[in-house]
């Protein structure tokens, strides 16, 4: 029409292709929009099938995706005078994340959730506590809330959350929204038989019509489904039986804790949470903190492989639980996951499709998952930097304390030597061990679990390489009952051990148990445990015991700091011996400290 019905957009850019954009509000995102405020007729032309319905001429049938359609388009717009020119060239178009095809728009009617409790939702979400405070998650989940549209809450599918909406088909305005099975089926005047007894999905709760509570009317519920975040957005009300048991819903709403990979769930999860407490007590209280379907958020970035880059199925890469857990093992999974800062991505390992392998597990050989996927070999560098520099050490002291122990038949009941007979490098290992506990129950309370096991980590290491190498000699001793020094010795390293076990116990609840049991009450989990009843007063289990606190009377801060500059003092004449190229067991005649005042 020469351009008489042209419209301006900044979508249009003037020095990219020809400056004219062709538009199809019922074919697009960007197009729908731009329909929309200008008032522009939306029409559908695609069916469920992705093919051109009724009334589309030659087009009517043909698959949109289909090269030929795009030929049979260029060749319309020839026979009518109007194609410039046509061209390949590389565009940009979605694909299914899960099968790599490709997709297309279509405009259907759907059910949507008014954002107008935008403002009600974001009072609320200020509200929680948000974790870690490195990721701005507050002001993340605002500003979603900020510019998002109205909440689509149907899906075009049979199976998931029946909506509990029936509609007139004759009058799309004549609806009505059930709110529980009993008003269901108070207005129901068709269907209940074909229902009752049966959970409220698809087939059986289509059964159910009812009678419109204006016109009179018979209703019959629409076929949508819920979208998925509708559904899990309500958790905090259904898992606990808002419902039907609303006094232990009292007790337990809101939770303490929900934790989830954050990038996509801003948007997802955490949004339909807040939104659906926000609006499931609009009339029961006006106070946006009795709304918070949770006190603290702590959201932790994505798993991905030794190279950064993601795992998935399709490709091989995704890596089982189960050939995680019987070829690294799940005592050092959880150190690596819990020594992780939740704001960075975890680099696991890698899987390799190539080299299947039969795994021997506690049930016996598996050469598949439960998934059906063949076993396959997985290698972790980071797994194996846990082991090195820390479980192994761990592992190394409980096994030169036992080992010795065993020899000098030592007798941790015996009665104890007075913590101030001890030798000073006995006195601050257990004050190094009184500050880990504090510094746990801070970490735990924080939902910091990366600064309490990295801290642990450089616990082992103090008492590996400083603590046991300097006091091996007191345990080499000949055998001497007599012998109190070694006998602090001994007292001390079973009680740092047996109280490390319980410490570590939530992060390596296998290796803190077998450490446990043994220290405990002389039993080799490798054996059979016995049967009979122990007399000791010490819980059956270290994951019974109640967690380490602070032993105020133990803890030293001057002699913690004291040895930590020794330490550091030591590190460096180790660095300087490198640059020299100088045996650590070379003697120095002199060294030389240089340190401010």
């Amino acid at each position: 029409d020469g351009g008489r019905d042209s419209k301006g957009s900044a979508h249009v850019v003037a020095g990219e292709g020809t400056g004219i954009v062709h538009t199809a509000p019922g074919c697009g995102d960007v197009d729908h929009k731009i329909g929309l405020e200008l008032g522009i007729v939306g029409i559908a032309p695609l069916g469920e099938d992705g093919r051109y319905q009724e009334g589309f001429g030659e087009f009517t049938g043909r698959e949109a995706i289909d090269p030929t359609t795009a030929d049979l388009v260029i060749q319309k717009l020839e026979e009518k005078g109007l194609l410039v020119a046509s061209e390949k060239y590389p565009h940009i178009y979605p694909h299914c994340w899960r099968t790599g095809d490709e997709l297309v728009f279509r405009l259907v009617d759907e059910w949507f959730i008014n954002m107008d409790w935008r403002e009600e939702i974001k009072d609320v979400t200020r509200q929680i506590d948000w974790l870690p405070e490195s990721i701005d998650g507050q002001n993340r989940e605002i500003e979603w809330l900020t510019n998002m549209r109205d909440w689509m809450i149907s899906k075009k599918r049979f199976w998931g959350l029946a909506l509990p909406i029936w509609i007139n088909p004759e009058d799309p305005t004549d609806f009505e929204v059930i709110g529980s099975l009993a008003e269901l089926k108070e207005k129901c005047v068709e269907g209940w038989d074909g229902f009752e007894g049966n959970t409220p999905h698809r087939p059986w709760i289509d059964h159910v019509k009812i009678k419109s509570s204006t016109t009179g009317a018979t209703l019959s519920r629409i076929e949508d489904v819920g979208n998925p975040w509708l559904d899990a957005g309500i958790t905090p009300f259904s898992t606990m039986g808002y419902n039907t048991h609303r006094d232990m819903w009292e007790k337990w709403y809101p939770a303490d804790l929900v934790t989830e990979c954050f990038p996509g769930q801003f948007r997802n999860w955490f949004y339909s949470m807040l939104s659906l407490s926000t609006m499931m007590r609009y009339d029961e209280t006006d106070d946006p903190k009795e709304k918070q379907p949770f006190k603290t958020l702590l959201g932790h970035r994505l798993v991905m492989n030794e190279e950064g880059q993601p795992m998935h199925k399709s490709d091989g890469t995704a890596i089982w639980f189960e050939e995680a857990a019987e070829q690294i093992g799940v005592d050092t999974l959880r150190w690596l996951y819990l020594a992780q800062n939740p704001a960075s991505d975890l680099r696991f390992g890698t899987r390799h499709p190539e080299q299947p392998v039969t795994l021997e597990t506690p049930e016996g050989p598996i050469s598949e998952t439960k998934e059906g996927a063949p076993t396959c070999k997985v290698t972790s560098g980071p797994a194996d930097e846990v082991r090195r520099q820390y479980l192994i050490p761990l592992w190394n002291s409980y096994a030169f304390f036992v080992n010795y122990a065993w020899l000098d038949e030592f007798d941790p009941s015996a009665e104890k030597i007075p913590y101030a007979e001890r030798q000073e490098i006995d006195r601050w290992i257990l004050s190094r061990l009184q500050s880990l506990i504090g510094l746990a129950h801070e970490s735990f309370q924080a939902y910091d679990t990366s600064r309490f096991v990295n801290a642990a980590g450089q616990f082992i290491d103090d008492l590996s390489n400083w603590y046991i190498r300097r006091n091996r000699r007191r345990f080499w001793r000949s055998k001497d009952a007599n012998d109190a020094d070694k006998t602090a010795a001994y007292q001390t390293l079973h009680e740092v051990m047996v109280t490390l076990s319980q410490l570590l116990a939530p992060v390596v609840p296998f290796l803190a148990e077998r450490i446990y049991q043994n220290l405990v009450f002389g039993r080799d989990l490798l054996d059979t445990l016995s049967s009979e009843e122990d007399s000791s007063d010490w819980p059956e289990s270290v994951h019974l015991c109640d967690y380490p606190t602070v032993n105020e009377d133990l803890l030293d801060e001057d002699l913690n700091a004291r040895t930590a500059l020794a330490q550091a003092v030591v590190r460096l004449g180790h660095q300087v011996r490198d640059q020299s190229n100088l045996r650590v067991r070379q003697p120095l005649a002199e060294i030389r400290v240089a340190c401010s005042t």
